[in-house]
């Protein structure tokens, strides 16, 4: 690294995150303008000679690279291509490059571990000796499954620009509310051969938002509810001790800047004392965005200690869970949310439960498509600790549900494929023709 270099890698170090996050912008509009034209191009005519030379192939090897179990929506896709005679599809389970290297290795064990319990004989990507295995050689993938968008998580070496000889493909990892370029038009989503989407109003808009004019966009559903189908048909919602389940999920972007949703800094002591309001009435599940921890760890105000000890008592008490990993099965064996997730301001709809968001500062984010803001019409919105109070009380009182038909006219309209067949088989048929 030149001194220039090291000189001004320490200034940004030393700025204020604020500073950090204004620089950081400034550098990616800088690189929309001047570099990513170019590798948009290229990309554009290497993807087509790739795709021609892939035709007829009798059977086609898919790699999958996960990091986070919790972030993974592939369970119905990935079982599906493990059944299908012409695809050999593996599971590399991935270091998470931006976290530190205890966490790193933490967070790798128990994604292989939930993978194992599921017999998905995942691999890991790094070898024995620490270095990242070399995908090409060991499984020579016509195709990677990406599952998020951003290269920060990955190590270099496995991040998508590394392998301009392999088509890559990604289905959002939650399903998008903003018309917000950022979950459209990364330079990720424009090198992409095929970028699934949920449904027509999701097309229409990444055709409007993305360089390519949405141009590799399928319209596919989305895998994640296959899985969610899947496991609609094998879960009660019910505790054993008939009590319902409720989840507390707050959002990751505790920041007071840029794309900032969660309440946790203002409501983590009151979500310990309504758990404990309610014992004997509720049980509660607390469920954080997995990035959380590692913010509130380098948080001031929370540090290490204080965060471990919170994640902790959601151990302790005899009526609540702490759930850090993935939620499929949670979603489905409970009876209201509340949370702060944009994700899951849709995903959970699929339940056709009650859920409560939790608004900051009054608002709902902004730029909100059609889909999102009929979302939000399901939800309870709440801007104080009373407010979600309120909302506990009548589950704990099984009140009924006045949305109950609202929300099965959202599932048809919005998160179930037109034509009836599965996001996965759609998929399938999209990557063998």
């Amino acid at each position: 690294m030149s001194l220039l270099r090291q000189i001004t890698s320490r200034l940004y170090a030393k700025s204020p995150k604020r500073l950090q996050y204004a620089i950081t912008e400034g550098k990616r509009s800088l690189r929309r303008l001047t570099v990513e034209p170019r590798l948009i191009r290229e990309a554009q005519a290497r993807i087509a000679r790739q795709k021609e030379a892939l035709a007829g192939r009798e059977s086609l090897s898919v790699v999958f690279l996960a990091v986070y179990d919790s972030m993974w929506k592939y369970d119905a896709l990935f079982a599906a291509m493990r059944q299908h005679p012409r695809i050999r599809p593996t599971l590399v389970v991935c270091p998470a490059d931006n976290l530190p290297v205890d966490e790193r290795e933490a967070l790798l064990q128990k994604t292989l571990s939930h993978f194992r319990s599921k017999g998905f004989d995942p691999v890991s990507a790094c070898q024995a000796d620490g270095e990242i295995r070399d995908i090409r050689t060991d499984f020579a993938p016509d195709f990677i499954f990406y599952t998020t968008p951003y290269d920060i998580q990955l190590p270099p070496a496995l991040r998508q620009r590394a392998f301009p000889d392999v088509l890559s493909c990604y289905a959002l990892y939650g399903y998008p509310l903003e018309e917000y370029p950022d979950w459209y038009d990364l330079l990720f989503h424009n090198l992409l051969s095929y970028y699934f989407l949920v449904s027509e109003e999701d097309l229409r808009i990444y055709s409007r938002l993305s360089r390519l004019r949405g141009s590799n966009g399928v319209v596919s559903g989305a895998p994640l509810f296959d899985a969610f189908r899947q496991a609609m048909d094998r879960q009660d919602r019910l505790e054993d001790d008939g009590l319902p389940l409720v989840i507390i999920a707050p959002h990751h972007s505790i920041e007071p800047w840029g794309y900032s949703l969660s309440n946790f800094l203002d409501y983590a002591d009151a979500f310990l004392q309504l758990a404990q309001k309610y014992e004997g009435r509720l049980r509660f599940v607390f469920k954080p965005h997995p990035i959380l921890k590692t913010k509130l760890y380098n948080l001031d105000s929370w540090g290490r200690e204080r965060t471990d000890r919170y994640y902790q008592a959601w151990n302790e008490m005899p009526h609540t869970e702490l759930n850090e990993g993935a939620y499929i099965e949670l979603f489905c064996r409970s009876a209201a949310l509340v949370h702060d997730c944009s994700a899951f301001t849709v995903e959970y709809q699929i339940t056709g439960r009650p859920a409560l968001f939790m608004r900051k500062n009054g608002r709902l984010p902004h730029g909100l498509n059609r889909a999102a803001q009929e979302a939000f019409a399901l939800h309870t919105l709440a801007d104080s600790v009373s407010d979600i109070d309120a909302f506990l009380q009548g589950i704990a009182s099984h009140r009924p549900d006045p949305l109950a038909e609202r929300r099965q006219a959202f599932i048809h309209d919005y998160l179930l494929p037109a034509d009836g067949r599965t996001a996965s088989a759609t998929i399938i048929e999209t990557l063998l023709s």
